[in-house]
């Protein structure tokens, strides 16, 4: 069974002055007391869903044979600041073993990441990620994409690796394409608001039709145990 590692921070220091703290944790069941912390930060730090507790989960469970899972999760006081969900592997280049760190869900399905981490943060939690990966895990690459322009991930990596004494350095910072984010209001009668008269009166047209041909009726799902026997329901 994994644990969750963490070196004792002091409760009553004042957040300004509590000095960043990681914890690591490697396995699931490990994670299950943090779930609804873990997805609060996602959500407040305008992460994506690609990072939310069960799609991570629900993930591991179908690509995470033949890795190690290593959830790093950095605090200040109580508050939590930063979260890398990561996973080493061992490769092969020809005939030489590569130990390797990725994020979680970053190959075997196509998304693009957006790590949660506060700004303030970041720099100095890719530099302490980078040193655990490095030093204590002994890997010999970190692969810390693909990631979404949205936030200035490139600029807080390329500066932790700057700062890392030596034991770290920037081997490839490259485009990788291009990538479509549509911001969505925050209720649907807003969304039907923007749009075009014309595209209104066809979606609204739409909708009638669809009401009069089936009996539609809305469910919120709003409970984690709930969610996958819904989803089966749903397929």
């Amino acid at each position: 069974m994994g644990t969750l590692d963490s070196q004792t921070r002091p409760k009553t220091a004042p957040p300004a002055e509590a000095p960043l703290i990681r914890e690591v944790a490697t396995s699931w069941d490990a994670l299950e007391p943090l779930r609804d912390e873990w997805d609060a930060f996602v959500a407040g730090i305008e992460s994506d869903i690609y990072l939310t507790y069960d799609w991570c989960r629900i993930w591991w469970r179908h690509y995470g044979g033949g890795r190690r899972l290593h959830v790093l999760l950095w605090r200040r006081g109580d508050r939590l600041v930063g979260l890398l969900p990561m996973m080493t592997e061992r490769l092969w280049a020809g005939p030489v073993p590569i130990r390797i760190a990725k994020l979680v869900g970053s190959d075997s399905t196509t998304i693009v990441l957006n790590p949660p981490t506060e700004a303030a943060d970041a720099e100095a939690i890719y530099r302490d990620a980078l040193h655990y990966l490095l030093v204590q895990q002994h890997c010999d690459l970190v692969w810390l994409g693909p990631l979404s322009g949205e936030q200035p991930h490139r600029h807080w990596i390329g500066s932790a690796c700057q700062g890392c004494d030596s034991f770290a350095t920037l081997q490839q910072d490259r485009d990788m394409g291009v990538h479509t984010i549509i911001h969505m209001p925050p209720t649907y009668e807003e969304y039907l608001a923007k749009l075009g008269k014309g595209n209104r009166a066809t979606v609204r047209r739409g909708q009638r039709s669809l009401e009069k041909e089936c009996r539609v009726q809305i469910e919120l799902v709003d409970q984690p145990g709930q969610v996958e026997a819904a989803f089966d329901e749903f397929v």
